[in-house]
């Protein structure tokens, strides 16, 4: 009697081996993206707050500017003092003029983690008011692959990080 494996049960152990191997990376992969959305939102939270700070300090009102290309690749956020006659891009930072001290915020996984919001370049995401630190109510999505999360701005001057289920407009107009 001959020692070892035949062709048919190497086969079932090769299956059962790559069977296993698939459902694991499956599951690993949606742990990452999930890692990934969670880190987005903690760098993005900690900008908005930073932001906040510098106003508090200036006691002058500050414009928060999403900005999406068009094949919703990419995107990022200005933050800038306001000017009446001038919004920078912050897909064209070099533009922007150096009085306004913008602050730029860039993903750093834009192709994992996507932004939708319901204003977008040119048009104004947020207003931070530095004399009594207030906003407009106002909110956006960060969305991975199978999860979302909210930034959520009140008028008191408050940005919180909600999650799919708590009562947000954005969750009922979000865009994809």
């Amino acid at each position: 009697m001959r020692k070892g494996f035949s062709l048919i049960e190497f086969l079932t152990v090769l299956l059962l081996i790559s069977i296993s191997g698939s459902l694991t990376l499956s599951g690993w992969q949606s742990l990452g993206e999930s890692q990934m959305l969670q880190q987005e939102q903690q760098r993005l939270l900690l900008f908005i707050k930073n932001i906040q700070a510098r106003v508090e300090n200036s006691n002058q009102v500050w414009h928060l500017v999403a900005n999406r290309s068009f094949d919703q690749k990419n995107w990022c956020f200005t933050a800038q003092i306001k000017h009446d006659l001038f919004i920078c891009d912050c897909f064209y930072p070099v533009l922007c003029p150096k009085e306004l001290l913008p602050h730029f915020y860039y993903p750093l996984f834009p192709d994992t983690v996507k932004f939708v919001g319901k204003k977008y370049y040119p048009a104004i995401t947020a207003k931070f008011g530095g004399v009594r630190r207030t906003t407009e109510n106002n909110c956006f999505s960060l969305i991975s692959s199978n999860k979302q999360s909210v930034l959520s701005f009140s008028k008191m001057g408050n940005v919180s990080i909600k999650k799919p289920g708590s009562s947000s407009s954005c969750f009922n107009t979000a865009e994809e």
